[in-house]
């Protein structure tokens, strides 16, 4: 028995001594390696695809802009930014290549699903707009956060549109509807030449479906010029100023370059107006769940879409997610102010043939003199609930 108590005695030693050594020891080692950890610098690699023109800057130049300053209050990150296309993005995934955030348009989300985490709506997206974050939700699950938006909106010359307009009526005047100038041929005066429409396109936007939703009238192919979906956003916007008769469906990337040719005079008077209820110019951003540094990807979201840094979205001519008013004047005050109401966007995680498809059928639409049938496309447009 005394050779048992004291084999006892000497195990019970043994776990003292160890537990000593580890109150002594090993939790304070611990406790200074997760704390470097917090503090040592960090590289977060932020994949960023342009789908569709910025405005007075690329969407990739003002999250630089904006990133330079995050750096400067957080001293141990930095970000770097790759500007890639779709094709480019996938296949670096598909090359188990990563990344930590992923900025993107509309109809490339669903290629990149299976790489990014679910995300806390109350943590990453306080105060976004609610339309936006169903934007970025897949079966009642967020995975991505509008943190910049634009809107479509119509430009034509004062001088186009005159003749068009009753004899009480000036083409400066708030009153004037550049969507009912745009189809008077068909819904008033028959004998007077219209003003045709040119618009083109991004990777997967839908200026026409924007245009759709504003009018009761049935647009034809006849209102239209260059009715291709091949034709760029800036080939559309140089059309508009080498033709005086036309009619521009444009974005706030066109606002700014009007507004710089108003401004120099190279432009004779223009009538403008900002098209309601739909946008599908916002960006997004997503985590991925490969990420080692998820709570700093998270303070940047957080950063993204704080009510400081929404406030200086017009260093990019853009529109803030949280509705907040940031022009005062101007046609990008216009523009805020359309939007402001409700509006329908489309789903980030949109199958992007879904959307090529859209495409194709608005300009059939166009050509058959049909309206297009919006009740069964718009519900397409979301991955359900």
């Amino acid at each position: 028995m005394q050779v048992n108590d004291g084999k006892r005695m000497v195990g019970v030693g043994l776990l003292i001594i160890y537990v000593l050594f580890c109150i002594l020891w090993v939790i304070p080692k611990f406790s200074q390696q997760h704390e470097k950890s917090n503090t040592e610098p960090c590289i977060l690699q932020i994949w960023h695809i342009d789908t569709a023109e910025g405005g007075s800057i690329s969407r990739a130049s003002w999250l630089k802009r904006i990133i330079s300053a995050y750096e400067h209050n957080n001293k141990s990150t930095y970000v770097h930014i790759s500007t890639l296309t779709y094709e480019q993005a996938l296949l670096k995934v598909q090359n188990k290549e990563s990344f930590d955030l992923l900025s993107f348009g509309v109809g490339v989300g669903r290629s990149f699903l299976d790489y990014i985490v679910e995300l806390d709506v109350n943590t990453v997206a306080k105060g976004v707009r609610r339309e936006l974050i169903e934007g970025g939700t897949v079966l009642n699950k967020l995975y991505a956060v509008a943190y910049m938006m634009g809107g479509y909106c119509l430009f034509t010359r004062q001088s186009s549109v005159q003749h068009l307009l009753p004899s009480d009526m000036t083409a400066t005047s708030n009153r004037v509807n550049l969507i009912e100038v745009l189809t008077y041929n068909y819904a008033h005066d028959k004998k007077s030449k219209n003003v045709s429409c040119v618009t083109g396109y991004g990777k997967c936007n839908l200026p026409l479906t924007c245009l759709s939703l504003n009018t009761a009238h049935k647009l034809t192919s006849d209102n239209f010029v260059l009715l291709d979906n091949a034709i760029s956003q800036y080939d559309a916007y140089a059309h508009f100023i080498d033709n005086d008769g036309t009619m521009l469906l444009g974005t706030q990337r066109d606002i700014y370059k009007l507004e710089n040719r108003l401004s120099s005079g190279s432009v004779s008077a223009l009538v403008y107006q900002p098209l309601k209820h739909f946008t599908d110019l916002v960006q997004y951003m997503a985590i991925s769940a490969q990420t080692m540094y998820m709570d700093k990807c998270i303070s940047l979201l957080q950063y993204l879409v704080s009510p400081s840094t929404q406030m200086l979205i017009d260093q990019a001519y853009m529109l803030s997610v949280l509705n907040i008013p940031v022009y005062v004047d101007g046609y990008m005050a216009q523009l805020q102010e359309a939007l402001s109401t409700e509006i329908t966007t489309i789903n980030a995680f949109c199958d992007i043939e879904i959307l090529f498809k859209q495409r194709q059928d608005d300009i059939s639409s166009l050509q058959k003199a049909s309206k297009n049938n919006l009740d069964i496309f718009l519900p397409m447009l979301w991955l359900g609930d």
